[in-house]
């Protein structure tokens, strides 16, 4: 059974974690019990309207955290999208997002490859998890990307 405090609990939450006053359309987590005593603490595909930009300029160019790098142009399905990457730093907890936003029908939309992992300072000498692996940090951003890719408008 799914349940979104094993799915989705996190110090950083990982279904609206840009810091826009967005409305959440949908979130896809992915399931953490599958690397529990690692640092991995959540991640999701979150599909966001940002209700507070109404001009494509401000959509696209205005973005929520000073940590943006890597800003670009990119296309998913044939749509245009503004895509960026974001770290967001928490206490003793990290988030990285793939951030990727377009207008579309004089709205702005955004999409979030969202994974949140703690770092060594959140736990006692005795208790820090493992690192992810390459091959598990990949599995669960290949499974995330799935999604990303298969986003679409309906109209």
């Amino acid at each position: 059974m799914w349940s979104p405090e094993a799915t989705c609990a996190a110090s950083i939450p990982v279904c609206d974690s840009s810091g826009h006053a967005g409305n959440v359309l949908a979130c896809l987590a992915y399931p953490a019990s599958e690397f529990h005593g690692s640092e991995f603490q959540a991640a999701a595909f979150a599909v966001s309207r940002i209700d507070s930009f109404h001009i494509e300029s401000d959509c696209l160019q205005r973005w929520g955290s000073p940590n943006v790098s890597d800003v670009h142009a990119e296309q998913i399905r044939g749509v245009k999208f503004q895509a960026a990457k974001v770290e967001e730093p928490q206490g003793n907890y990290v988030a990285g997002h793939s951030v990727y936003r377009t207008f579309h029908k004089e709205a702005c939309y955004e999409l979030d490859v969202n994974i949140s992992t703690a770092l060594d300072s959140a736990f006692a000498a005795e208790d820090r998890p493992r690192k992810l692996s390459a091959a598990e940090r990949g599995k669960i951003e290949g499974a995330l990307t799935q999604a990303l890719e298969g986003f679409r408008f309906q109209k």
